[in-house]
């Protein structure tokens, strides 16, 4: 039986600090608290229940509150930040759960108070299982009406030094070995507009930034003396946020299993996605993007000799790097939704995170790219919807939804997945309703929504599980997006493994 330990970063309620800068506004996020969902892993139904500890550790690093819950297989339990109540408000820190069974996890960030039009927003990001003495954050911003804070958490029992390194869009290094302690457990939090919080540099002062009026870039994050770490980047815009999880290493091939492009007459947009990619490597990286949908690869995009640590993006809206007519072929009438291969074409490293942002509710979700050695052939999602005030699993009237979700499963192989099965549990583990003999193409996903397919995926309109996606053979990859109404959006990665 395998045991388990996620690590969980955890800012129950978030106040922001604003700093003495440029005389734009920075967007306020407001109060943040996270809710900790949790799957037992185990699909033996007769196996006892797993025994769960969730222990909750200041930033300090020293353990201020635990709660213990028994979880039959295949069951899920969100352990809710309301009721966290030995903790008291203004409280941030980190947690870690364990376990005698592999569990799954998600953090879910609820935003209130802010900045926001209607004063919500949500994120979400995926528990780490391990740390990593290296740590990629490929989207990290300070500009006008947009910042990043990155958190990052200590997973060892004894303390550690990480050195940040800042390099911008173009690849040069504007600030290096920035350090900072961090207690055995600890974690700290990294916001850009704040300089001098924890050692975060003035990036107002760089070249980049007086160049361009912002500064946009990516962190690489290590550790002393062999110690692992996990990282977390949230970033803030005035009417949404997002959230991804950082990246232990990179990769030739990363998949993209959910990006859009949606635009109606008169240029009234309602989704479109960026896919930003950083060369990690130390020579320069030819970086290719395919759009692939129904498969067929509809718009294959190439920018060569993007230099060490440099980015590069692709924008279906605004073009990122590229000329933005050149993703009119995508879709029919201005209707796109598929998925995206990114690789280095000359054996270079990438890291990989794509954000989808629907301008038309105001809101936004990340997630970050799956190799095929991240996949699995068992995929687990632990937080799942479909919830409307009708209680039907389709409501006679659209505006009763309350929250759903959108499944997004694509097969990195070079051969077609078939026999994949989608299982929705109860949060007792008990199945709720599967699908079997699911059949995905190479390199292609399929998608499920709780709320646009509800008269085939009949949960009962009043639920809340998890998802288990199994496939016979080929490792999968899956992510998937929450929305609350028109209100909140939180996407994450989905847990998987091969046993």
């Amino acid at each position: 039986m395998k045991k388990t330990r996620l690590f969980m970063l955890v800012g129950l309620t978030l106040v922001m600090l604003m700093a003495a800068m440029p005389a734009f506004a920075d967007p306020d996020p407001g109060e943040g608290n996270t809710d900790v969902i949790v799957t037992n892993t185990n699909q033996n139904t007769g196996a006892a229940a797993a025994q769960v500890t969730a222990m909750y550790y200041n930033t300090s690093g020293m353990a201020e509150y635990n709660r213990n819950q028994n979880l039959s297989s295949r069951a899920s339990y969100n352990f809710k930040a309301s009721d966290a109540t030995g903790l008291g408000d203004n409280w941030s820190g980190s947690m870690v759960i364990q376990s005698d069974n592999e569990l799954a996890a998600v953090g879910e960030i609820h935003w209130t108070g802010g900045s926001f039009a209607d004063g919500k927003e949500a994120d979400a990001y995926t528990g780490y299982p391990v740390g990593a003495t290296t740590m990629y954050l490929p989207y990290v911003a300070y500009a006008n009406n947009q910042f990043t804070t990155v958190s990052v958490q200590n997973t060892e029992s004894t303390p550690v030094t990480i050195l940040m390194t800042y390099i911008n869009r173009s690849g040069n290094a504007d600030f290096t070995n920035v350090s900072i302690n961090l207690p055995a457990l600890g974690s700290a939090n990294f916001p850009m507009n704040t300089p001098g919080q924890n050692n975060v540099p003035n990036l107002t002062q760089t070249t980049f930034y007086q160049q361009n009026g912002a500064w946009i870039g990516g962190i690489k994050i290590e550790t002393q003396g062999g110690k692992k770490i996990v990282a977390v980047a949230n970033n803030h815009r005035n009417q949404w946020s997002m959230a991804y999880n950082g990246f232990a290493q990179a990769s030739q091939t990363s998949y993209v299993p959910s990006a859009e492009r949606r635009v109606q007459a008169g240029d009234v947009w309602s989704g479109f996605s960026i896919i930003s990619a950083q060369c990690v490597s130390n020579t320069a990286c030819d970086v290719r993007f395919q759009f692939t949908d129904q498969g067929n690869v509809a718009l294959t995009l190439t920018k060569n000799g993007v230099a060490p640590g440099a980015s590069v993006a692709a924008n279906t809206r605004a073009g990122g790097d590229f000329d933005p007519n050149l993703y009119s072929s995508l879709g029919v009438n201005g209707q796109w939704a598929g998925s995206v291969i990114v690789s280095s074409t000359n054996g270079q490293t990438l890291a990989v995170v794509s954000e989808s942002i629907r301008p038309n509710i105001n809101v936004s979700g990340a997630t970050s790219s799956a190799t095929v050695a991240e996949g699995g052939r068992e995929s687990f999602l632990p937080a799942v919807y479909q919830k409307n005030s009708a209680n039907q699993s389709c409501p006679p009237n659209s505006s009763q939804w309350q929250v759903y979700s959108l499944l997004r499963v694509q097969n990195p192989n070079n051969s077609n997945a078939s026999g994949v099965t989608i299982s929705y549990f109860n949060l007792d583990g008990s199945l709720k309703y599967q699908e079997t003999g699911v059949s995905i193409p190479a390199g292609q996903p399929v998608f499920r929504n709780t709320r646009n397919n509800c008269s085939s995926i009949p949960l009962g309109g009043n639920w809340t599980g998890s998802i288990y996606v199994q496939s016979p053979s080929q490792p999968l990859v899956t992510v998937l997006e929450n929305l609350w109404g028109s209100a909140e959006m939180a996407a994450y990665n989905g847990y998987s493994v091969n046993r």
